[in-house]
């Protein structure tokens, strides 16, 4: 699921980016800054055109940062629910084998309605679920018994939310290496595609 969802979201980035921003002035801006930064070399025994190539620097930045302010903007619409959805699935750390953890489930409602918890085969629930009204959480003790991946999930009437559980080694990166790395793969194939695409069209 994390790479097909940051190969999807790498060649969205390429998509908003293409469609968009002002690459050539972008381009341009990169360029200006480059040079930019090549005059402190250039000039390191002039004290004024330092100050000069900051006066130059700090402004080629700032048009940078404009240009590029609408992509981000609706890159981070996208993002932000993406990667919270990701997290709260794939952000669990790994359970040690043979040792108890205590699993909490957030819970407002009344005691004779707490929901049930269902492990995968592989964990045992040792305890009753233990309700905190004041913190409105209900808490479960469980124990793995060998090293696997599922999910527990809570039987509450109409609805069953569950999350992810890993006991063992588990992954041996976070879950946005994998993420990132994805939709870097998937940035790089989607521009290849659409360059391919653009060179049929004008043939």
């Amino acid at each position: 699921m994390i790479p097909l969802a940051g190969m999807l979201y790498g060649a969205v980035t390429i998509w908003i980016f293409r469609r968009v921003a002002r690459r050539e002035a972008i381009l341009a801006a990169a360029k200006r800054i480059q040079a930019h930064l090549l005059e402190f070399w250039l000039f390191v025994d002039d004290p004024r055109a330092i100050a000069k190539s900051w006066k130059h620097l700090l402004g080629a930045n700032a048009r940078l940062l404009r240009l590029v302010m609408v992509p981000f903007l609706l890159l981070s619409i996208l993002s932000l629910p993406l990667f919270l959805w990701l997290d709260a699935r794939y952000g669990t750390s790994s359970l040690p084998v043979g040792k108890p953890s205590v699993v909490t489930l957030d819970f407002d409602g009344p005691a004779n309605s707490v929901p049930n918890l269902v492990a995968p085969e592989g964990i045992s629930v040792e305890t009753p679920p233990v309700l905190v009204p004041s913190l409105h959480q209900v808490s479960w003790r469980i124990r793995p018994v060998r090293a696997l991946s599922g999910e527990l999930k809570w039987d509450s009437g109409s609805t069953r939310p569950s999350k992810s559980v890993i006991a063992g080694d588990g992954n041996a990166y976070h879950w946005s290496v994998w993420f990132l790395a994805s939709s870097v793969l998937g940035a790089i194939l989607a521009r290849y595609f659409i360059r391919a695409a653009a060179i049929r069209s004008r043939s």
